[in-house]
């Protein structure tokens, strides 16, 4: 066939050129019938879910349902510091108990929507009392009733941080 169309060879030094820069992995494979170029995405990472949560189990439970997707939790079950840990470790996100021994939730929720740095940060509530209106009032993204779902959690998370 006639044309000046690039030969594969230069197609494939590009696409080797593209895939570097964008650090994907890649392999060539060569079967019976052709040749391939297997690529290999990394996982995203590098979103922070900052969990405050008093109980220990609830927080083990939200790391087992986090393990194998693009969340990183950090938890915290002191809430008077949520502010200042959500700034420092760069939270995407947030999950917020109400019902905790030192500073109760909401609290918790207004003064993360009154301090500058965390004011846009996605909070989703995660508690045994069941008052959406009242997140929603308070500027929480999501509000979840426990006893929480892994599919439950996962689908507020892509909700609220996009």
């Amino acid at each position: 066939g006639g044309g000046g169309g690039a030969r594969p060879h230069d197609l494939m030094r590009d696409a080797v050129q593209v895939l570097e820069a964008q650090r994907i992995g890649y392999r060539f494979g060569q079967g019976d019938l052709d040749t391939g170029l297997h690529l290999s995405f990394p996982l995203a990472t590098g979103r922070v879910l900052l969990i405050v949560e008093d109980n220990p189990g609830a927080c083990a439970l939200y790391e087992r349902y986090l393990e194998n997707t693009e969340w990183k939790p950090i938890t915290l079950t002191r809430p008077t510091t949520t502010a200042e840990v959500a700034t420092a470790e760069g939270a995407t996100a947030i999950l917020l108990d109400i019902m905790m021994p030192e500073a109760d939730g909401w609290s918790v929720l207004q003064s993360l929507r009154l301090h500058p740095p965390t004011r846009s940060i996605p909070v989703i509530i995660c508690s045994v009392l069941k008052d959406p209106e009242l997140g929603s009032a308070l500027g929480a993204s999501a509000y979840l009733t426990k006893p929480v779902s892994r599919p439950q959690l996962l689908q507020a998370l892509r909700r609220a941080a996009g």
